[in-house]
């Protein structure tokens, strides 16, 4: 059984809770309280993005002298 809680998780003021469900004062508290509770995970996301992905590295190979399973091996290799 859910209690009612009976301060807003994210100011710490007294409320009116009609229902148990009932944790923030107002919406705007709920947004604030969800954002900074996620806020690393966030950071951690942008930083991700800002690395620069590095060239994948080929081998000069003249494709005319190999066979198809050598052409598909190499393919493979450079798609990982």
């Amino acid at each position: 059984m859910i209690q009612k809680s009976k301060t807003c998780l994210y100011c710490g003021e007294e409320m009116e809770s009609k229902t148990a469900k009932k944790r923030f004062c107002s919406d705007l508290h709920r947004v604030y309280y969800n954002r900074e509770k996620n806020k690393p995970i966030i950071e951690q996301n942008k930083e991700k993005q800002k690395e620069p992905e590095k060239e994948k590295e080929f081998e000069a190979v003249d494709w005319d002298k190999l066979n198809w399973k050598e052409k598909l091996e190499i393919r493979r290799k450079n798609k990982l």
